[in-house]
């Protein structure tokens, strides 16, 4: 799954890509929108949270990652 989603296309371009034991995230571009996945492992199951913006929205949801990833475990 991890590299599936980290996979580079014409439309989507992943900028960042991070993987641990029991999650891993993603982020970068597509189109004309932005996007960040973390994918974490729960009781055998892949359970994953995508948050997808437009570009001039960055500053705003940029100070929201952090916090709302952080507490997807």
């Amino acid at each position: 799954a991890f590299e599936l989603d980290r996979g580079t296309t014409s439309k989507r371009q992943v900028s960042y890509s991070s993987l641990k034991p029991l999650f891993y995230a993603v982020s970068g571009v597509e189109g004309k929108e932005i996007f960040y996945q973390k994918t974490i492992m729960a009781k055998g199951d892949m359970v994953t949270a995508k948050l997808t913006y437009m570009k001039e929205d960055k500053p705003t949801y940029d100070a929201m990652i952090a916090t709302l990833f952080d507490s997807f475990k």
